[in-house]
Order: structure tokens, then sequence, then C-alpha cells
């Protein structure tokens, strides 16, 4: 009867050397889905035990296991989907060999696990056929590093994951990949290396890092970019995206957080700029823009760019003629929002829309006297005619 299940759910027991053929059936030819629940296993042995008797195994869940030499996931070659959940990974004599290596694998969800630390414990996950990868609200001790090379892999997802570790996840060998969030993650370090042309998305969403970041991107079809990261991560920090001009980019998101410890880093913002500038759709830090002079905005124009969302903390003099002179070159701007901190006190939309525009007239002005009528421009009275809207965060 054990060969007749397609379904079977085990919670409880401590599996030792010699207990797998005791406690579970010894063959499960049509089983598919396999879950087990608050154990304690080798994993080598466990995937000797699921290789030979469940030959047509598609789901493996594992939550709640205590794992004691890693999870070497090689040899069960049916298995579309893992998933591995509020595990604790131990090691032996500083030795694991935590490897996913499944040919069939399609799918694997890794949350909410710990990695012991250990000396030079490497996560490797390396599936053929592998499409999606979530890792979620992990935590790789000291030593631990992971490296992923699935040569099919379009969606990454990184999530609230702490990695203690200079070498911390290593992505470099992703061809495929298509879509990359890094999320509310805490880093030692974060070195960001994505040689991949397939890359449509890129998020990398309230990190932390103690070290500056090294962000270094090729990925000339990249349509969406969202960038909001921690002020104090820019001080030494190396921003590069290649092409620098991203003719496919669609809509770009950058911020910082906690502004009071923005460092001035006039590289980094024009690096940020140069990578946004195709954007048709933008939402932007006003500080990226207010360290720059007027001379390094003349050397980057916006042209496709239809809507802007400026955030602000406040709306003041020095804030809105660094606007202005963004503006100006962005001269198929259809509509401005401006998202902001505090304002003065009866400030209204049309207030801020004819100061911007006296603003704007005088930024034209001055570039037209030192460049020329050689580029369009957006014009004072133009402004005037554009959706200006403010909403307070």
């Amino acid at each position: 009867m054990a060969s007749g299940y397609n379904c079977f759910v085990f919670v409880g027991y401590v599996i030792h050397d010699c207990c797998l053929d005791d406690l579970l059936p010894a063959t499960l030819v049509s089983l598919e889905v396999l879950s087990l629940k608050s154990l304690r296993v080798y994993g080598a042995l466990l995937e000797a035990w699921i290789s030979t008797n469940c030959p047509s195994l598609k789901r493996l869940n594992l939550e709640a296991i205590k794992i004691m030499d890693g999870f070497p996931i090689s040899y069960t070659s049916s298995l579309q989907e893992l998933t591995i959940h509020n595990c604790y990974v131990n090691h032996i004599l500083g030795f694991c060999k935590n490897s996913i290596k499944g040919s069939s694998l399609k799918n694997v969800t890794i949350s909410d696990c710990i990695f012991r630390e250990a000396e030079l414990s490497k996560i490797k996950i390396a599936c053929s056929s592998l499409e999606n990868l979530t890792l979620r609200g992990c935590v790789f001790g000291s030593g631990c590093f992971v490296s992923i090379a699935c040569p099919l892999l379009e969606n990454l997802t990184i999530h609230k994951c702490f990695v203690d570790e200079s070498n911390g996840i290593d992505i470099r060998h992703c061809p495929s990949l298509i879509n990359l969030m890094i999320s509310q993650c805490t880093l030692q370090l974060l070195h960001l290396n994505i040689p991949t042309s397939s890359l449509r998305k890129l998020s990398i969403f309230e990190c932390s890092s103690q070290f500056p970041i090294s962000i270094a991107v090729s990925a000339e079809q990249l349509q969406t970019l969202s960038l909001k990261l921690y002020g104090s991560w820019w001080k030494g920090s190396v921003f590069e995206i290649q092409p620098q001009k991203l003719i496919c980019l669609q809509e770009a998101i950058v911020e910082f957080v906690d502004l009071q410890f923005f460092i001035t880093d006039k590289d980094i913002c024009n690096s940020v700029l140069r990578a946004v500038q195709y954007a048709r759709v933008l939402q932007l830090s006003i500080q990226i823009i207010e360290v720059l002079s007027e001379e390094d905005h003349v050397k980057i124009l916006f042209e496709n760019l239809l809507d802007l969302v400026m955030v602000c903390d406040k709306l003041e003099a020095c804030q809105m003629i660094a606007m202005a002179c963004f503006l100006m070159r962005a001269p198929s701007l259809r509509t401005l929002t401006i998202r902001y901190e505090q304002k003065s006190s009866g400030i209204s939309e049309t207030d801020v829309k004819e100061d911007l525009a006296k603003l704007l007239s005088l930024a034209v002005k001055r570039y037209q006297s030192k460049h020329g009528n050689s580029e369009t421009l957006l014009l004072g009275d133009q402004l005037m005619k554009l959706k200006l809207s403010l909403h307070k965060n």
C-alpha cells in the first residue's frame, strides 16, 4: 500500500544512522509530495533514502528540521520544488557541504533558516533547470557565504537576510536572470556584480551595510531600476551600471533613507543620474541633484522623461533652485509631483509652480548665454502648463 502514496507527512522524530528504513515506508514509488517536520536528521542519509525510495518525488518540504551535516540535495532527479523553512543547519568540525544541485528543480525557497558559524562554509546552489529562487529571513553566520550558479534562473529574491561574511552572496553566474530584488537585508558588505545582459528589473530596497557598497551591473536591457538605500552607504561606495546609457529604461526610483547621514559625493550622484537619464518615469531624492553644480546639470539630458516625482524634506529656496536646474534638462516633462516632509505654511501648488517657472527661466537664460540655443530645454511657460501636485510624506 505504501507504494501508492502520492503525499506523505512525517512529524516529530529524531532520525539517526539506521532509523530511516524503520520509520518510513520502504518504497514510495508514486509519492510526489513529501513533508518532514520537527526532525533531527543527517542530510546525506536523508537524501540517500529519498533517492532510493521516492523515484517520483516532485515536491519536498522541510520544516523545523535540525540538519546535522548540511543539506546536500543532488541526486533526486525528479524533484521540481524544494521548500526549506525554519531549519537549523549544523556543521561537523567546521565542515559542511551545503549543496543543492537537483537537475529538475524549478523552484527553491529557503526561509527563516540559521546557518551556524563555521570556517569556510559554502552554501552552493547550482541547479541546471532552476527558474525561481527565494532566500527569506535567513541568517548566514561568520564564514558562511552563498554561491548561486544557475544558468536558467530568472527570478531571485533575497529578503530580510543577515549575512555576516565579506564574501556575502555571489550571483555572478546566473546569465538568464531577469528580476533581482534585495530588500531589508543586513550585510557586512554589499559587492553586487551582475554581468548579465538579460536583467530587466533590479530592486535594492532599505538594506544596511557595515562598510561601503559596490554595485556593478552590466544590463543593457534593464527596464526598471529601484534603489532605496541608506544615505551613509555612499561614502567611499562604488556605483557603476554598464552601459552608462540604459536606453531601454522605463522606470527608475532612486531614494535615500536616513538623510541626516547623507554624504555628498558628486561622482556617485553623477553616476546615478547618468544611469537613469533615459527613464520615462523617475522618482528621485532631491539630495542627489542638490550636491551638483549648474555645470554638472548641463551635461545630462533627460530627453525621454515624462513623469517626475521629486522627494525632499523641505521646500526651501536652495532646493527649488536645484530642482529648476534639473527640470531645464527634461524638455518632454508632462507631470511633476513633489513629495515633502515640511513646507512653508500657506504655500500652494500654484505658488510652487510660479516660483519654479521664474527660477527655470533664469536657469535657461544662463545656460543659453553660455551654450547657445542649440538644445531643446524646458522653458518657464511650458512648466506653467504642466500638471504639478504636492504630496506630504
